[in-house]
């Protein structure tokens, strides 16, 4: 996975059998990079300066579970924290959707399951959006509809409820329209 930064080239790990990958700016004028490896089963970010030089190591969202994948990775508040989110399996094609919010020195600040026990795919990766308030709201589809997570500025769920209960809507996305009021997206697959 290579990205090209203004006039430098920042190869954030060279291997084969990476998956999604994001981006997001932060307050600092530096970025995060997320991605998943399918091979290690894990997702995992690297940080950068504004100048695209690597600020610390490749970290691992969570060491813990198996077979994580699709990370969403969101910049909030004004301080550097930043929020990954991912869906990960619980076996029998159960999948839960977790969210880690780490702060700007990419230490661990709050850890959340969204929800677990969801017959969901491996293509229905969750959406972060930052609130202006400091916060932000995770998007993420459940097997029976589409739901989401306000969170506040630690991370922590101020509310989790259902968007539609359509099953066959995938492939949800999120954005802040004025005053942490947010819209939602989601295709509807016809059966």
């Amino acid at each position: 996975m290579t990205f090209r930064i203004w006039h430098d080239e920042s190869i954030v790990f060279a291997k084969s059998n990476i998956g999604k990958s994001n981006i997001t700016n932060l307050p600092n004028g530096g970025y995060v990079v997320s991605w998943s490896d399918s091979t290690e089963g894990r997702v995992y970010f690297q940080q950068y300066d504004g100048a695209g030089q690597m600020v610390g190591t490749r970290t691992a969202v969570e060491t813990a579970g198996d077979r994580q994948y699709d990370p969403e990775i969101q910049a909030y508040g004004s301080e550097g924290d930043f929020v990954v989110s991912w869906q990960e399996s619980a076996g029998s094609n159960l999948w839960s959707v977790k969210s880690r919010v780490f702060k700007a020195d990419g230490t661990i600040k709050q850890t959340q399951t969204l929800a677990s026990g969801l017959s969901i795919g491996d293509w229905d990766r969750p959406a972060v959006a930052s609130r202006s308030d400091g916060g932000f709201v995770t998007v993420y589809r459940t097997g029976t509809g589409v739901s989401f997570a306000v969170h506040n500025s630690d991370g922590e769920i101020l509310s989790n409820q259902p968007v539609t209960s359509v099953s066959a809507a995938q492939y949800v996305d999120v954005a802040i329209v004025n005053d942490n009021q947010f819209v939602v997206k989601a295709l509807l697959v016809s059966v």
